[in-house]
């Protein structure tokens, strides 16, 4: 975590800081989504755009949506769903299939031909996703939704366009497709 900083410098920072991140000699961060806005509400001063990139997933509970709340109210706020389609829907490989919930670690075996099963599971994610939908709507964030699967970059920027657009920010500089500033 660092302490957010505008312009190309700042960019630079924050793209180098996601890289450490992710870099696979890392041990994953340990810490919740909770824990990581109040360390943000901390960090940042000033009004600011705050851009949370989660897949929300996982028990935190509702303490992650009071925390939010309580960020956004300084703040303008936008929540960057990542989704991946694999994970919305069972699919049938005519046999058994043993899941490990990565969160708790628990072991359960389903039998993927079973029709009512996968409807079921079906289900559950899109009133999950409807649920997050809700909570987010509630915490004053705009909700941006990516998909692992095909462009993201597209919907982003929109996404990206419109936080600026209703925080009532204009950029500093603005680039030209041939790279000057006007």
């Amino acid at each position: 975590m660092f302490r957010p900083h505008s312009g190309r410098s700042g960019t630079l920072q924050a793209l180098t800081q996601a890289r450490a991140d992710v870099a696979p000699e890392r041990t994953p961060n340990p810490s919740t989504l909770t824990d990581a806005l109040v360390r943000v509400e901390k960090m940042a001063r000033g009004a600011a755009l705050v851009i949370v990139v989660s897949d929300f997933r996982g028990d935190d509970g509702d303490t992650w949506t009071r925390e939010m709340r309580r960020l956004l109210h300084r703040h303008t706020g936008l929540a960057v769903e990542i989704r991946d389609p694999r994970e919305l829907a069972l699919p049938d490989v005519g046999a058994d299939l043993a899941l490990v919930d990565p969160e708790t670690g628990r072991h359960v075996r389903v039998d993927t031909s079973s029709k009512r099963l996968r409807r079921r599971f079906a289900e559950a994610s899109a009133a999950e996703r409807e649920q997050l939908r809700v909570a987010l709507r509630g915490t004053g964030a705009e909700h941006a939704v990516l998909s692992t699967e095909g462009d993201w970059l597209g919907p982003l920027a929109a996404a990206l366009r419109g936080a600026r657009h209703r925080a009532g920010w204009r950029p500093a500089r603005t680039l030209t497709p041939g790279g000057a500033t006007a």
